[in-house]
């Protein structure tokens, strides 16, 4: 169990997600679209915490090729989570709030709900 130490007061708030950008200028140019995808990929795979970077650069091997620019623009929104906060939506330990959810995140906790499944299936 991941043990990290963090205000128990601490609530999800839009505060501390970055607000949409306007991507249309963007999306036209694929080497944007690939430079974009790999900040993020190694954004999740440098999180300053081992097990979140297994958590989100895992997802990311899987999935980060296959997402869009809004896509990758919700996945980049999830990368400002703070960890504790992903760590305890993950586990099912904390409820999501409405305005956090979206497709990238669903698709994580479908991602991690599968591989736990696959590890449980081999022991």
């Amino acid at each position: 169990m991941l043990s990290v130490p963090y205000s128990q007061s601490f609530e999800y708030s839009q505060n501390i997600l970055p607000p949409y950008k306007n991507t249309k200028a963007h999306v036209l140019n694929p080497a944007n679209l690939e430079t974009k995808r790999k900040k993020l990929y190694f954004r999740a795979w440098h999180r300053g915490i081992r097990e979140a970077d297994l958590l989100l650069g895992g997802f990311a091997d899987q999935w980060i090729e296959r997402l869009d620019y809004g896509a990758l623009e919700r996945f980049e929104t999830l990368l400002e989570t703070p960890d504790p906060v992903l760590f305890d939506w993950i586990c099912g330990r904390a409820d999501i709030p409405d305005d956090a959810r979206n497709d990238v995140l669903e698709m994580l906790l479908e991602f991690h709900k599968n591989a736990s499944r696959q590890r449980t299936q081999q022991r």
